[in-house]
Formats: structure tokens, sequence, C-alpha cells
């Protein structure tokens, strides 16, 4: 088994409230080297539910096509998602295996730590590179400007 953090979306925002088969999330991993990765989840279930979304919100050319995550796995729970990043890790270097993108950090837009307050909402602390960014989150999406 390697060595590395996990940051799970759905035990840190509205936890409980999550379809764990049929749901998205994002995740963050860091390893003891340093480097972060943000990862877009998507479960086997969720595909099929985003692509009748698409079709019924005319989106995407009215399902014609959908941007893919990052990963998709069977279920959204801390023991899934850990074996797969582990496997993965077995395999090869994240930003490798994966889309590069996924890569945070060193040489991305942004790192995000989140962090809970005392009014229940994770906040992120966020260092940018860039004039702007975005962060995808399960519930909205935030748009960063310098």
């Amino acid at each position: 088994m390697r060595d590395f953090k996990l940051w799970l979306e759905f035990e840190e925002v509205d936890p409980g409230n999550w379809d764990k088969e049929n749901e998205f999330c994002n995740i963050h991993v860091d390893l003891p080297d340093g480097r972060h990765y943000g990862i877009n989840v998507w479960t086997y279930k969720f595909f099929e539910t985003a692509i009748q979304n698409s079709i019924k919100n005319k989106d995407n050319l009215s399902g014609l096509y959908l941007i893919s995550p990052d990963i998709f796995v069977k279920e959204l729970t801390r023991d899934c998602i850990h074996k797969t990043i582990d496997d993965l890790l077995r395999v090869g270097d994240l930003e490798k295996v994966l889309n590069p993108s996924v890569l945070a950090a060193d040489s991305h837009a942004f790192v995000g730590v989140p962090h809970q307050q005392n009014t229940g909402h994770t906040q992120f602390n966020v260092t940018l590179k860039y004039s702007r960014c975005y962060i995808y989150s399960h519930r909205a999406l935030f748009e960063l400007q310098v």
C-alpha cells in the first residue's frame, strides 16, 4: 500500500446526503513528496444519469457528447476510492496514468486546502498561479479572480 492522504468532498460537504452509487464528487490526493492532485470522480451509474440530464436539459447538443471526469468508480466510499488511488499509484504517477490536468500545486492553477469552519461550511485557502481559475464543486461553481 502506498502512502497518501485523501480528502473526499462527500465526507466534508453535506455528509450523509449523497447517493454513493449515483453521484459525483471531487477528491484531493496529497503525496508525501509534495505533489497534490485534484480529481473529479463519477460513479458508473452517474454516467447514465449525466447522459439523461444532458438530453433532458438539451446540453451538449442534447446528449450527443459528455465531458468525462478523471475517474469512474463503482461507488463513492472511502474504501472504494482509497483502493482505486492506491492501485493507480501502483501503476504509475497519477499525472501520467490519468489526465495530466489532475496535477495541482507545482504546475497548475491553484492549490486548494480545505478546512472546516465553526459555521459547518468547508472553506478553501487557495493560492493562484494565474489571474483567474474555476473550481467545480458538487454543489456550486466558483470563479476566483486576482
